[in-house]
């Protein structure tokens, strides 16, 4: 349904049946059928958890259907960074499933990369939501390290909540163990 050669990425879309897919250079990183609840839950979690959440990042649009969910909460303001550009347009066809989420005033849309965003924002926010692709995906591996969720820590709010989505399936148990090890040097009660 879509195709594009984008800056940093091919990305498009697939139908299977009434099932859509979003491929970023071949490989499904959002879709609106088995991957619905954990887009879902990303979102929906941290603001039932955060006792007033208002400012809230997300890294990594994807679908867009993780920020339709943080949208239907009472925030005042949701940044969202997305390195490739074509992913936003491709967003587009999950209007129905992320409520149209990039037209919502609270939006801000940003075309950056996630790390490089956080060293250089003051913004302090209540919620940050890191989705970015598997950690073995080239040039993803940042997005997982000590610095990272360092980084991330520094830019959240006094009571602020972390999520990192991160697959438990296709990664070898050491792997999500290391993973899980390296969350918990910024975030020990993770």
């Amino acid at each position: 349904l879509y195709y594009r050669d984008g800056i940093s990425a091919t990305v498009s879309i697939h139908k299977n049946g009434p099932n859509l897919y979003l491929r970023v250079n071949g490989k499904t990183d959002a879709g609106n059928a088995n991957d619905m609840h954990t887009q879902l839950f990303s979102g929906h979690l941290p603001a039932l958890l955060h006792p007033n959440p208002k400012r809230v990042l997300i890294i990594g649009l994807g679908s867009g259907v993780t920020a339709g969910a943080v949208a239907q909460h009472p925030v005042e303001h949701l940044d969202i960074i997305e390195i490739e550009p074509a992913v936003i347009e491709a967003s587009r066809f999950f209007a129905a499933e992320n409520r149209n989420v990039l037209a919502d005033p609270r939006v801000r849309m940003i075309v950056a990369d996630g790390r490089n965003f956080l060293q250089n924002t003051a913004t302090r926010y209540d919620i940050i939501i890191s989705e970015p692709s598997n950690p073995w995906i080239r040039g993803l591996a940042t997005l997982f390290t000590t610095e990272f969720f360092a980084l991330a820590k520094s830019r959240l709010a006094p009571d602020g909540i972390m999520v990192q989505w991160v697959q438990g399936y296709g990664i070898a148990p050491d792997d999500l163990r290391m993973v899980a090890a390296t969350f918990q040097t910024a975030f020990p009660h993770g």
